[in-house]
């Protein structure tokens, strides 16, 4: 019988001809068409001619003079309205783009039809017909705008309420995750991996990281639109912004670019330093390719494709490494020269790693490096459009990326065990080849049933590969040195890590890597509109089916952690831990979902938008049962399949996530609108490395333990570790990483706005209060099973689990009973072209707060006692970026615009384009960074907060000191550290004192202004030459990143600081770069 409900359900959904996805691919135009008087003209004949395909369509206005066209393509249309007894109206250009709800009114005179009064409109200014709150980006502004590394999503950053996102988040192109082009975009507060990627109206969502799919050239885009607040019903699935990418057609003229874009270091400025300058690290890029679309067929078939490439070499910073000095490598296991003993018991492991390092090139025992990092990728794209006739039109397209980045180690290549290895050395962030590819494939069809009813149809396909590897792989040389049990397997290849405490680490850099991610995704959409007088109605169902393939160990081949080269040389180590994923889990996930929507033009001034939304996301399931999970009301390892637990390993579903949507736009008055709205969106969590359901019994773990604690015979380097095998589920022992709490629900955002918008003479001001507020928010808690603050010698044994599991020794779990708050105040000013100048900009005044860290993956830490953080960890947000303000413009100089010859070659066809940010800094906590002072983290070390004594903040912060490091004190050990003021305040009589709230500073500030100028050459009548010069961080300002907060001190002296470097700025964000030039030629065709 539930079998049969289901079987129905599915056929239901599927017959029910509508989808998620149609409003925003497409556009609407609408009007009310009047007579003289103020009447409405009845009957009255519309038609609408798109310019550049001429295609047309024609609907008669209502008993009340209104007309609507729906899902009508992005582009430049005509609209003619015609009427017994009146003379022909014509406007001549509307500009629609994508999710466009355009008006166009009619004002007819009484007259012959075959006398015309034509009216030139443009774009509509003001948005009087929707309470969402979008962006676009169009052609011209991605086309000409300054865009770093032709980076669309640079451009949606600069929308009001988005930022850049998390430095080093998972979306940032410098996690191992996904190296190509950052496309780390937080929008209104909200984390960077949770915003919809539509590309043409479809899905092009990546599960695992939470990153785009197929990402088309600038080339391909006509246009890019983000919605971020009270949305339409047509879609959800996110909390921060639908991000939808359109795609360029061809149409009934040949239209092409070629372009080559060119950097090196030789113009650019020197990159800050923070000792003595170095010279500026190599840089070679080449961005090239080209565009052709145009009609196969005249006025019904249209194709549009393009290629391009890009090369990158380039340097880092030269890095100073201590090394072992040339007598103590010309004399392996000698450290005499130094006072330091000769070892008379060498490990022939450590030896053979003493001899990957480098012979000192500065002083005697430093080396100092730096080795180029190297990427090529290339991106195609293919698009048909065809128009079968007026009532049936389809187009398809497929697009690709592919890209291999190289980053290698510092140290010169050397010989281990008779294998040419990559030594490694410090190599910074996740070093080693990595291959990242994305294809994908749509189909679009649209009937037009009558004028007043249309139906679309989307089908689309995407594969993402994403593969980082460690240096190395493919070899096996710590098997050839005759380590036991090292490389075991594929998985485990390269070189085994080490770590030398003051000194140079060693090896592929594999903590994290090798990383997988093989995502198969099919969507498909339906959707139906209907127009009944004065309402809009659309009705729509999509699915979305992911297959998806995940692999990631935590130091698969084991790391180690010796306290000095002679520890090394002995084979003497400190720590030393492995982690091992046993299986390849393959992933399965069903997004379902439905909405309806009534726009309803309630009067002439008051439009109503009124939906209702149902998500329905699984949760995933293994192909063969290949995960488990931590039930902690049972306190027991489930696996799925196995004694009655569900397929989702105990994971329930949600299938009642129904999202109400209300918002009304109100015409004031002449060029003013005043707009508001609420509503709920339902976002998936992504199911990335800390809540992947890899646990015991697939995941098998050793130490960490030292040689005097590990079981023998492992207790030197050269004994290596034992083979991984896997535990019993009933006494586990080491921890549990990849939890999901069983009761976990759906995570929801309440959004509201309330909009007032004014046209001056065409230069739109707007001015918004949004709200954004998290419901059953995704918590990642780093440990459960934590004790509490405690001075016991023995901490394990007050484990809340421990009675019955005893030899655990931690649960890491997702849970989603977090909240969160965003309210912002967003000002923005768009100057439509006009003589040659368009400007436009934005100020955001914000404040987010939540108890919900990390989400991308380098959040702050939770409160050292997870327990506490529902009561006491509510604080700034990782994005609490309080102030932002953006400019831009672009501007063809009014030099010689209609001169002849010399001088309009000379001065005629220059344009400025400037792009301008400042924001403040991101937030940041003080914790411990030796000892864990309270005592929840056995065996671990850091990670609570100190005491908080004073005002932390200073008049003027600089780089040596950027806060008060007097205002912090040690803690007593066994408890939480105290914020000011709150010394003997007790929440309640379980939670105890408060202590420190959590992002309890700002960072430095962030700026950047980017300039071009180009010269267009007009070559023949449609073929115009491009010359550019474009300047990145115009001012070369150095961005810094948050200054050093590891508070590191003793019992016996609170608040003496032993880090040299507490409370300055050591750093830069990850996208700091010094002023970058580069020069390209475009020739537009």
């Amino acid at each position: 019988m539930t079998r049969l409900l289901r079987t129905g359900l599915v056929a239901w959904l599927l017959s029910f001809t509508l989808s998620l996805m149609a409003q925003v691919t497409t556009a609407d135009l609408l009007g009310t068409v009047q007579d003289v008087t103020g009447a409405g003209v009845v009957g009255a004949k519309v038609t609408v001619t798109n310019l550049q395909t001429k295609d047309t369509r024609s609907v008669v206005t209502s008993e009340t003079g209104d007309y609507t066209f729906t899902l009508l393509n992005p582009g430049e249309y005509s609209v003619t309205i015609e009427a017994t007894g009146f003379k022909t109206y014509h406007v001549g250009a509307v500009q629609l783009a994508a999710g466009d709800r355009a008006r166009v009114n009619g004002k007819l005179d009484i007259g012959a039809a075959s006398d015309t009064v034509t009216v030139e409109a443009g774009t509509p200014a003001l948005q009087t017909d929707s309470s969402a709150i979008v962006s676009g980006l169009t052609e011209k502004a991605v086309q000409d705008l300054p865009l770093n590394g032709r980076n669309f999503i640079n451009l949606a950053q600069l929308s009001p309420g988005a930022t850049e996102g998390p430095p080093n988040g998972l979306t940032s192109g410098t996690r191992p995750g996904d190296r190509r082009a950052s496309v780390s975009i937080s929008v209104n507060g909200q984390s960077d991996v949770i915003n919809n990627q539509l590309i043409d109206g479809i899905d092009n969502n990546e599960r695992m990281v939470g990153t785009i799919a197929v990402r088309p050239s600038v080339e391909a885009i006509a246009e890019v639109r983000l919605q971020t607040n009270a949305f339409t019903a047509e879609v959800g699935r996110t909390a921060g912004s639908v991000i939808n990418i359109i795609t360029k057609s061809g149409t009934n003229a040949f239209h092409g670019t070629l372009f080559e874009f060119f950097r090196n270091d030789k113009l650019n400025a020197y990159p800050f330093q923070f000792g003595a300058r170095n010279a500026k690290p190599e840089l070679r890029q080449n961005q090239y390719g080209g565009s052709f679309g145009g009609p196969i067929l005249r006025n019904k078939t249209f194709f549009f494709g393009d290629y391009e490439g890009f090369r990158l070499v380039q340097g880092n910073a030269p890095t100073t490494l201590t090394v072992p000095t040339a007598y103590q490598h010309n004399h392996p296991g000698d450290f005499t020269d130094v006072g330091g003993p000769l070892i008379t018991s060498p490990d022939p492991l450590g030896i053979a790693y003493l001899g990957l390092y480098p012979l000192p090139n500065v002083g005697a025992n430093q080396y100092v490096g730096s080795r180029n990092r190297i990427q090529n990728t290339y991106t195609t794209d293919l698009r048909i459009d065809h128009q079968m006739n007026q009532s049936n039109f389809f187009f398809g397209r497929l697009s690709y990326n592919n890209a291999y980045t190289l980053t290698p180690g510092i140290f010169p290549l050397a010989k281990f065990a008779g294998i040419t290895v990559d030594p490694g050395g410090n190599a910074g962030t996740f070093p080693g080849p990595a291959q990242d590819n994305a294809f994908g494939a749509q189909f679009n069809y649209v009937h037009v049933f009558s004028p007043a009813v249309t139906n679309e149809l989307k089908m689309a396909y995407s594969h993402v590969l994403l593969l980082s590897n460690p240096l190395n792989n493919g070899t096996n040389p710590n098997q050839a040195a005759g380590q036991p049990n090292i490389n075991i397997d594929d998985n485990t290849s390269g070189l085994a890590p080490v770590t030398v405490t003051g000194g140079a680490g060693l090896g592929g850099g594999g903590v994290f890597v090798p990383v997988l991610d093989k995502d198969h995704n099919y969507a498909v959409s339906e959707s139906l509109s209907y127009i009944k007088g004065k309402h809009s109605i659309k009705t729509g169902v999509a699915l979305v089916y992911r297959r998806a393939s995940n692999f990631q160990s935590a130091s698969g081949q084991g790391t180690w952690t010796f306290a000095s080269y002679q520890a090394l040389a002995q084979g003497i180590f400190t720590s030393v831990s492995r982690s091992n994923v046993l299986v390849s889990p393959h992933y399965r996930m069903w997004e379902w979902s439905a909405f309806a929507q009534d726009d309803w033009h309630a009067t002439e001034k008051l439009t109503l938008n009124m939906g209702l939304r149902w998500d329905r996301y699984s949760p995933f399931t293994e192909a063969k049962g290949l995960i488990a999970n931590f039930d902690p009301y049972q306190v027991a390892i489930q696996v799925a399949g196995v004694n009655g637990v569900s397929n989702s390993a105990g994971v329930k579903n949600d299938w009642f996530d129904f999202a109400p949507r209300f918002g009304f736009a109100y015409t004031i008055g002449k060029g003013t609108v005043l707009r508001g709205g609420f509503g709920l969106s339902f976002f998936v969590n992504n199911y990335n490395s800390t809540a992947s359901l890899q646990n015991i019994p697939f995941v098998a773990t050793f130490g960490p333990c030292s040689s005097t604690t590990c079981a023998s015979p492992y207790t030197r380097l050269a004994n290596g570790l034992p083979l991984p095998v896997a535990q019993s589920i009933t006494n586990p022992t080491g921890s549990i990483g990849n939890a999901v709490d069983p009761n976990f629900r759906s995570t929801y955002i309440e959004q509201s706005n309330l909009t007032l918008q004014h046209d001056f003479a065409g230069n739109v001001v707007t001015a918004s209060y949004v709200g954004m507020f998290g419901r059953h928010v995704r918590r990642n808690f780093p440990d459960i099973d934590a004790p509490p603050p405690n001075t016991s010698s023995t901490p394990n044994t007050l484990r809340p689990f421990y009675s019955q599991l005893p030899n655990l020794t931690g649960v890491g779990m997702v849970r989603t009973d977090g909240s969160s708050s965003y309210n912002a105040l967003q000002l923005s000013f768009e100057r439509r072209t006009k003589k040659g100048l368009t400007m436009g900009g934005n100020y955001v005044w914000a404040h987010g707060l939540d108890n919900a860290p990390g989400n991308s993956g380098n959040g702050s830490a939770f409160g050292p006692y997870p327990g506490q953080a529902n009561v006491i960890d509510y604080g700034n947000s990782d994005l609490d970026l309080r102030h932002r303000v953006v400019f831009t413009m672009n501007y063809d100089l009014p030099f010689a615009r209609n001169a002849k010859g010399m001088e309009g070659m000379l001065f005629g066809g220059w344009a400025l384009n400037i792009l301008n940010v400042w924001g403040t800094g991101m937030t940041y906590d003080i914790s411990n960074g030796g000892t864990n002072v309270s005592n929840t983290r056995p065996g671990l070390t850091g990670g609570d907060r100190p005491n908080v004594i004073a005002n932390p903040q200073v008049a003027t912060p600089g780089i040596q000191q950027f806060f008060n490091t007097a205002a912090f004190q040690r803690q007593a050990t066994g408890t939480l550290g105290q914020p000011l003021g709150y010394a003997t305040q007790l929440v309640n009589a379980t939670v105890g004192p408060l202590y420190e709230r959590r992002n309890l500073l700002y960072g430095p500030h962030q700026r950047h202004l980017d300039a071009s100028l180009f010269k267009n050459v007009k070559m023949h009548e449609n073929v115009t030459l491009q010359l550019r010069a474009e300047m990145f961080n115009v001012s070369n300002t150095t961005n810094f990143s948050t200054p050093n907060s590891s508070f590191v001190t003793t019992a016996a002296a609170p608040t003496v600081q032993t880090n040299v470097n507490f409370g300055k700025l050591t750093s830069t964000v990850p996208s700091y770069n010094p002023r970058l030039v580069q020069f390209a030629a475009k020739l537009i065709f």
